[in-house]
């Protein structure tokens, strides 16, 4: 469905495809990045589209990502045009595709939350060899989006059977893998005596 941000405001949230169904991400965006974005996407959502005009959708996208005004909305639709493979030059690129996610969840608002539990689910089914060059910056992402902590670990533990890949850890304190273990197993703990509770509660 094209989609040229008819009736949008910058304060609305944008409604985007990615991998395959939907997310909303909350205004606000900037007018200039709000018309790009419908630009780029009128441009990638074409019944053929052709290398050049992939290329200025794609421009379109970097520069509202680009802009000081924050606009998030913009690596999403990136994200999306490398993983469905929009853009013929590129094709599927996964690559490119969780670049454009990791960029997301950097400048992602508390608001997003659920974006990026959906980002996650999309990065978790990427093979390792995508993985594994970008754990150091899940793992710094972990400490401040809990969802990201299952794939942060797996990258970080592909790293380890492949020590000569490795592109180091981070050492700020706190987000280290075994900051990001702990913190599962914690989840994992409160989970457990949630489920203990309601089922107390039910009987």
């Amino acid at each position: 469905m094209n989609w040229d941000g008819g009736g949008l405001s910058a304060q609305d949230a944008l409604v985007l495809p990615l991998g395959g169904s939907e997310m909303q991400i909350a205004g606000p965006c900037s007018e200039e990045g709000l018309q790009n974005i419908s630009q780029a996407r009128t441009l990638l959502e074409q019944r053929v589209v052709s290398e050049d005009d992939a290329a200025l959708a794609l421009q379109l996208l970097e520069s509202a990502a680009a802009s000081p005004d924050l606009c998030p909305a913009a690596y999403i639709c990136m994200a999306e045009a490398y993983l469905s493979g929009a853009a013929p030059q590129h094709g599927v690129d996964h690559d490119r595709a969780l670049d454009s996610l990791v960029a997301f969840a950097c400048i992602a608002r508390s608001s997003d939350q659920p974006a990026i539990a959906q980002a996650a689910q999309i990065s978790a089914a990427m093979e390792d060899a995508v993985l594994a060059p970008r754990a150091a910056q899940l793992l710094r992402l972990a400490g401040s989006w809990p969802e990201l902590r299952g794939v942060a670990l797996r990258a970080h533990l592909v790293q380890l059977r492949h020590p000569g890949k490795s592109h180091g850890t981070p050492r700020e304190e706190g987000c280290g893998p075994i900051d990001v273990l702990t913190a599962l197993c914690s989840d994992l703990t409160e989970a457990r005596e949630l489920a203990v509770s309601l089922h107390q509660n039910l009987r």
